[in-house]
């Protein structure tokens, strides 16, 4: 039963956890010279932190998340590899986010990850229209670029389009750090929001009548 410590309003809890579990995180405390209960709880706070930034019911999508991280993995590698191989140097090889090469070889490995997992079938946009009749199908079509352009324009402002995405987009726009320069002044394409998308002007009818 936790005890609550009244003179720092602190409380503390017992956990049980796997003996390896409990060796690992032991060896990466000591790595960085914090005591248990530090990597304990600054891991929980990260964690709690990552369900913020992702936030909704993606947080129990494991396949995206899994994808996510295998694009993040693939990116890193790739990308501090190349940046090495261009400058043989310790600091460009930590930065390579800021070199074209390094830059574009991660973006391959992105992609390459995607394309891996990439369901057969046909990828043309399906014919919907409104009630009024308006033609949905460029909209459709450039549904995934519309939602990216969104986010973003929402962390490139520092400010959400919803309540519900304040706290994401601001640790998402803290995280990127001076990265986040690169798109405050660039020209961002059309923007799609799922409120658009799904609001009172698609009615969920196809070309045709049929629903």
């Amino acid at each position: 039963m936790a005890q609550v410590d009244d003179t720092e309003n602190f409380v503390q809890v017992r956990i049980r956890m796997q003996r390896d579990l409990q060796q690992r995180l032991d060896r990466s405390a000591n790595e960085r010279g914090a005591s248990m209960n530090a990597e304990i709880v600054e891991r929980l706070e990260r964690s709690i932190a990552s369900d913020t930034i992702i936030g909704g019911p993606i947080i129990e999508d494991r396949p995206v998340i899994a994808l996510a991280r295998m694009m993040a993995s693939a990116m890193h590698d790739a990308g501090r590899t190349a940046a090495f191989m261009a400058t043989r140097s310790a600091a460009e090889t930590a930065n390579w986010y800021g070199n074209a090469f390094a830059y574009d070889q991660a973006v391959q490995a992105a992609a390459t990850v995607l394309e891996a997992f990439r369901p057969p079938g046909n990828t043309a946009a399906p014919r919907l229209k409104t009630n009024t009749g308006e033609d949905l199908s460029q909209t459709f079509s450039t549904l995934g670029s519309g939602f990216a352009n969104s986010l973003i324009e929402e962390v490139a402002r520092g400010a959400a389009r919803t309540a519900e995405d304040v706290s994401k987009v601001s640790i998402i726009a803290n995280g990127l750090m001076h990265l986040r320069d690169r798109i405050t002044d660039r020209a961002i394409g059309p923007t799609t929001t799922p409120k658009e998308v799904w609001g009172s002007k698609y009615k969920g009818k196809r070309a045709g009548g049929k629903k």
